[in-house]
């Protein structure tokens, strides 16, 4: 209806709506999960259908996941190339102000948020002072996405397991005397297991990084929507050094990575915490782009989801705010 380039803050540039609709075009060709007529109302076929690891499945839901509740698609950045610009210069004065040798320090899962800001600091800095760390506890079904980042990027890289660790330390916890009496249980709970290896790979970034030669800095690669609702462990993954993507909501996190030398499958791959075999969305109860509209617009049709939505934001607070501190008034 526009046209294929649009203008955007006074520059000519390729209508965002063309890449988008391409690619459905492209993953509807290799498609044959549809049998009718292609409407919107058939991705429940490809969300139910029990091959989960079906490429061209994924590929849709991904396509799908890009529109909003009410069937619009939101392109939030209007310039995503000078937010990745101005991000990439922003880690640069960061690390010039606080130490202009060191390297940055990114633990690598595997999912969209480590990679893309894998991608920003080597973009920043050089691939030789970032350092990757993959830290599996015990057996990671998805290990080979992690290692895939590393090696495409090109930069230097560990494996530190904490299965052990983890073990070690849950089974002096429960093993510890007085432990029963005083929690009135003898297993590690739900919470405490959840959280424990979050906490033990942040300490093991912190600890790799005092082990460099320059020294480092850990990145925080937690972004805008789950900080919004807490969907992140206090001192495990919310902790770091410096934080790329903590104003970007979701969508505006996958807009920058698809500018970056990155594999779109990890870009567009479903989040999910690797420990209950439910992506984030089924453990929140609403998609990133219900959120996402909500924390940019205050708009949001479903009111038990805004309820939801504000409960969370308001008891998780404490994850984004200092340690308060008593003031005598001395």
């Amino acid at each position: 209806k526009t046209g294929d380039f649009i203008e955007i803050e006074g520059e000519l540039q390729k209508n965002p709506m063309i890449d988008l609709l391409e690619k459905f075009i492209d993953v509807f060709r290799m498609s044959d999960i549809f049998s009718e007529k292609p409407t919107l109302g058939n991705k429940k076929a490809a969300s139910d259908k029990k091959d989960s690891d079906n490429v061209t499945v994924r590929q849709m839901k991904s396509f799908l996941s890009e529109l909003t509740h009410s069937g619009t698609i939101d392109f939030i950045l209007e310039n995503p190339q000078a937010t990745k610009n101005a991000l990439i210069q922003w880690i640069r004065d960061y690390f010039g102000k606080n130490g202009p040798n060191c390297s940055a320090v990114v633990g690598i899962s595997g999912g969209k948020d480590s990679t893309i800001v894998a991608a920003l600091c080597k973009e920043a800095l050089g691939a030789d002072r970032v350092v990757g760390v993959l830290m599996p506890n015990g057996v990671q079904s998805d290990i080979d996405d992690a290692q895939a980042v590393v090696n495409h990027l090109g930069i230097p890289h560990m494996t530190v397991n904490i299965g052990a660790a983890y073990e070690a330390l849950t089974h002096a916890i429960v093993q510890a005397k007085g432990y029963d009496v005083v929690t009135g249980r003898t297993d590690l709970s739900k919470d405490a297991a959840i959280n424990t290896p979050p906490r033990l790979r942040m300490a093991t970034l912190y600890a790799v990084g005092q082990n460099l030669p320059n020294g480092a800095r850990v990145a925080n690669t937690c972004n805008g929507s789950e900080d919004y609702v807490g969907y992140s462990t206090k001192y495990g993954d919310s902790a770091g050094d410096f934080s790329p993507l903590a104003q970007l909501v979701v969508e505006e996190v996958r807009q920058i990575g698809k500018l970056l030398d990155i594999p779109l499958h990890l870009v567009d791959k479903v989040p999910s915490d690797g420990l209950s075999g439910q992506s984030d969305e089924d453990k929140l109860g609403f998609t990133y782009a219900v959120l996402d509209h909500y924390i940019r617009t205050g708009e949001i049709e479903d009111q038990a989801t805004k309820e939801r939505i504000d409960h969370l934001n308001r008891i998780n607070k404490h994850k984004l705010e200092l340690m308060p501190s008593f003031d005598p008034n001395l």
